[in-house]
């Protein structure tokens, strides 16, 4: 039971190594995603710059202010600390309603909840309740990405012209349950993602849409529940 509990150990030790250790030497972009589970290039950036706050670009200058888990976290997961609450669930295609506006890596920190703030304010809820917020996965090589505020389209009894409807292919989704006030729950969620649940996962992302999921009440409670989803795959084993 010890050798297979230190096994257990040395296997997250390795996997949770901050990323940005590795991208500091002279490695490929396309090296690092493919080591850590992405797909492509562009989705390990994104996944990078919503984590660090700054691209893998960014990071290679002198001075660059990143952030990392302490390998004192595995411990105290171990011991029993906090747990990552998530279900694996496929869903069927659906559709949903969402005003849309496109941000970069470089200004999406803020440029999504200004538009949250925004959605609210002129009485775009009143028209189409703001249920979800839609990250559309940009295209190969393209620096701007589509985020979406709306709801599914069962939700709402007509479409505004100027709201769009996208089609939700068929998926098999990591559901991730967040719990406090927002928009640090939601915010943290996605760091512990990225740097404790991918390089340890059975899975591995499909770069498409990413969903956050809001529910009815006090945004501010330390009760509020929210959800990330994300879409996953199973990840292919390779022999070495």
């Amino acid at each position: 039971m010890l050798n297979k509990l230190n096994n257990t150990v040395s296997s997250m030790v390795y996997y949770h190594q901050p990323i940005i250790t590795v991208y500091k030497e002279n490695v490929k972009v396309i090296d690092i995603a493919l080591k850590y589970g992405y797909e492509t290039p562009e989705s390990f950036s994104k996944a990078f710059s919503r984590f660090h706050g700054i691209t893998p670009k960014q990071a290679k200058k002198e001075g660059a202010n990143l952030k990392s888990f302490n390998r004192l976290v595995i411990k105290i997961k171990l011991e029993g600390g906090n747990t990552m609450d998530y279900k694996i669930v496929k869903k069927e295609a659906f559709n949903v309603v969402v005003k849309t506006r496109e941000f970069t890596d470089k200004n999406s920190t803020t440029g999504i909840p200004a538009f949250w703030s925004e959605y609210f304010s002129i009485g775009l809820h009143e028209r189409v309740c703001g249920a979800i917020g839609i990250c559309i996965q940009e295209n190969k090589g393209c620096k701007e990405f589509k985020y979406g505020i709306g709801c599914i389209d069962k939700y709402t009894k007509e479409i505004p012209f100027d709201f769009e409807v996208l089609e939700i292919p068929t998926y098999t989704w990591a559901i991730f349950k967040c719990v406090g006030p927002m928009p640090n729950a939601i915010q943290d969620m996605w760091k512990r993602i990225y740097s404790e649940w991918l390089p340890q996962a059975e899975y591995e992302l499909i770069s498409d849409y990413d969903i956050e999921a809001y529910t009815e009440g006090d945004l501010q409670s330390k009760d509020y529940i929210s959800e990330i989803w994300i879409p996953v795959k199973e990840k292919q084993l390779t022999n070495n």
